[in-house]
């Protein structure tokens, strides 16, 4: 009845929270789906585990590989996909049981490519969360509309890759890149710019696991910067594709350069880095105070950079 969903899971040293993610989709309402365990190398037992639940359920594979980084780990999932539909969850995260069919459902009832439900923050003292229905209502976007809100971060939804559901041709001739912090970055718009139409459920299915050990969470390293070369060919891109979103790439790259700017730490050591971002903040400032779409919250603070970058450490703009 229903077209197969391929169900990529990314797996690296999660021993802690896996079965609870695998449990959440094996429990699906919508069953037509395939679940690709990629072991990205783990040295914990998740490997392990998940081969346990591959001997028990045949929509299960599991790949071993040696650690390549959450982006091969993507990659390696897509390559072994057979559904015409492909979402990815996060192995520490879980998903409600209807899931999979919410974002099937709206996608085909409104003939997109690609389709958005929204997530919410939970913690590892959490109880299980599950969902109750509201009103149906849904937010058809053309790519162009699709992009801007991408950009501008507005209809709730984010650069992640999870949350989403994708017709699989839409990775004919896109990768996750290989070896790069903040792959979803520099990927999901790419991802966005081929669909035709995007339609953003407003029902909350997915939930984001918060871990003080996360790439988010984590202290600063100059790894981070990759945030920044992603949203620079972000500009790049929409310069050669889609001018007449310049300001919202230009926006996205700001916010990206304030949010990896307060990460790091006042300290001598690091003042080259936090030259290289106060470079970048002074480059674009002007356009974005100047944006009548940018967030307010935002153009204040590009006011505010002219006043001293210092000031910034006392905003917060992410909370």
């Amino acid at each position: 009845m229903y077209e197969l969903i391929s169900v990529i899971v990314p797996v690296y040293n999660v021993e802690r929270y896996i079965d609870k993610c695998i449990q959440s989709i094996l429990k699906q309402s919508y069953e037509s789906f395939e679940l690709i365990l990629v072991d990205d190398g783990s040295t914990d037992n998740s490997g392990m585990i998940c081969d346990c639940y591959q001997k028990q359920d045949n929509r299960i594979s599991v790949i071993h590989q040696r650690n390549k980084g959450l982006s091969e780990a993507r990659n390696s999932g897509i390559r072994k996909s057979k559904g015409l539909f492909i979402t990815f969850i996060d192995s520490d995260d879980y998903v409600d049981y209807n899931y999979l069919l919410y974002l099937y459902q709206i996608l085909k009832s409104n003939e997109a490519d690609i389709s958005i439900c929204l997530s919410e923050n939970v913690y590892p003292t959490d109880k299980t969360k599950t969902h109750v229905f509201g009103a149906d209502c849904t937010k058809k976007l053309s790519t162009l509309e699709a992009l801007k809100a991408l950009l501008y971060r507005t209809h709730k939804f984010t650069n992640s890759a999870w949350g989403k559901l994708y017709r699989k041709n839409l990775f004919n001739s896109v990768e996750f890149p290989i070896g790069q912090l903040h792959e979803d970055v520099g990927t999901i718009y790419k991802l966005f710019a081929k669909a035709k139409s995007v339609v953003c459920g407003y029902e909350c299915l997915y939930y984001y696991m918060q871990r003080d050990n996360s790439i988010i969470h984590s202290a600063f390293n100059p790894d981070r910067f990759d945030y920044i070369t992603h949203t620079i060919n972000i500009i790049q891109y929409m310069e050669e594709n889609f001018p007449e979103l310049i300001n919202a790439a230009v926006f996205m790259h700001f916010r990206a350069c304030i949010q990896l700017y307060l990460s790091i730490p006042k300290t001598v050591e690091y003042k080259p880095y936090r030259k290289k971002i106060e470079h970048e903040i002074n480059k674009y400032r002007r356009l974005v105070l100047d944006d009548q779409e940018a967030r307010v919250s935002f153009r204040i603070i590009a006011a505010v950079t002219y006043l001293g970058h210092g000031w910034l450490y006392l905003l917060t703009p992410f909370k």
